[in-house]
C-alpha cells in the first residue's frame, strides 16, 4: 500500500463507486483485489467488485482477521478457537488447520504474517510476543513485557511494517518493537485498536471516532481526514482510494485535492 501523506490536509473524499456486500471484514492485496469476510465465509473480488472466488466451507468459527502480507498466501486467524489457516490466491485451503495451542502456545490473541515465511504471535498466557518459523519454532521472543508496560496487554492487531513490529491495544496504545521482538516504546492514541501503516512504516493510520488520523514518523505531525457517516469500523486504504464497509455495501471514495 502506498499513500501520499503530505497533501492529505488539502484533500477531500469524492464518492467513486459501490457494490453490494454484507462483509464484516475487508482487506485489499497489492493489486487492489478485495478480500471480504462475513462469519465463516470469505470472498475475493477484483477491483471492480466482481466475484472471483468464494470459500464458505471453512468450518473453524468466525474469521477474526485477514492478513495479506503475502498476497499469494492469505492468512486467516480465528481468535476464539486459537487457530489459523493459510489459503492460496484462489481461496483454497493450503494444508491443515493450525491449532496454536497444540503448537505449544497457551492463549494466542493476535497473529500476523512476517517476512521470510514466518509469523508473529501474541501469547497472552506468557505476555510474550513471538516470531516463529513455518514449523512454529521460536525465532525471536520479547520475553514477558508486562513489567515494561505496567498493564495487562490484550492486543487487537499485530503488524510488521518496515523495520518495526506494531502491537495495538485500545487500553494502552500502539506498542512498537523492532523486528527481533525487542520492545522500543508505546504511542498513546485514542482508538479501537485497528490501524495500518504506509508501506515503509513511516506513518501510522488509525481511526479516532469519525476521523482518520495520519501520524507522522516523528510521532508529532498529525493529519486528519473526516470519514463518511456510513463508514463502519476501520476503512481499507489502497493508493488514493478509501474503502468503507456500511453493512450492506462496500463504498469506495477517492482522496482528491480541492
Amino acid at each position: 500500500m502506498h499513500l501520499l501523506i503530505l497533501p492529505i490536509l488539502l484533500m477531500q473524499l469524492i464518492f467513486d463507486r459501490s457494490f453490494t456486500s454484507d462483509a464484516q471484514l475487508i482487506a485489499l492485496d497489492e493489486p487492489g483485489n478485495f478480500y471480504l469476510a462475513n462469519g465463516r465465509t470469505i470472498e475475493k473480488r477484483d477491483n471492480k467488485g466482481n466475484l472471483l472466488f468464494k470459500n464458505s466451507s471453512l468450518d473453524f468459527g468466525n474469521i477474526t482477521y485477514i492478513d495479506l502480507t503475502n498476497g499469494m498466501k492469505p492468512l486467516l486467524f480465528y481468535k476464539e478457537q486459537g487457530k489459523m489457516i493459510v489459503l492460496d490466491n484462489t481461496l483454497s485451503q493450503q494444508g491443515g488447520v493450525i491449532d496454536l495451542f497444540l503448537q505449544g502456545f497457551g492463549q494466542v490473541e493476535a497473529v500476523a504474517a512476517s517476512r521470510g515465511d514466518a509469523y508473529w504471535l501474541w501469547d497472552a498466557s506468557s505476555t510474550t510476543l513471538h516470531r516463529v518459523d513455518k514449523q512454529f519454532s521460536i525465532l525471536n521472543s520479547s520475553g514477558n513485557i508486562a513489567p515494561l508496560i505496567g498493564k495487562e496487554v490484550h492486543p487487537v492487531m499485530i503488524k510488521e511494517s518496515g523495520n518495526n513490529l506494531y502491537l495495538s491495544d485500545p487500553a494502552i496504545g500502539i506498542m512498537v518493537f523492532d523486528i527481533y521482538a525487542n520492545y522500543k516504546y508505546t504511542i498513546k492514541v485514542n482508538f479501537d485498536g485497528n490501524f495500518t501503516t504506509t508501506r515503509n512504516g513511516s506513518t501510522l493510520v488509525y481511526r479516532e471516532r469519525a476521523e482518520l488520523v495520519f501520524l507522522g514518523e516523528n510521532k508529532i505531525d498529525e493529519m486528519r481526514l473526516t470519514l463518511p457517516e456510513e463508514c463502519k469500523g476501520f476503512p481499507a486504504l489502497h493508493g488514493n482510494m478509501l474503502h468503507c464497509l456500511t453493512g450492506t455495501e462496500v463504498k469506495i471514495f477517492k482522496m482528491s485535492e480541492h
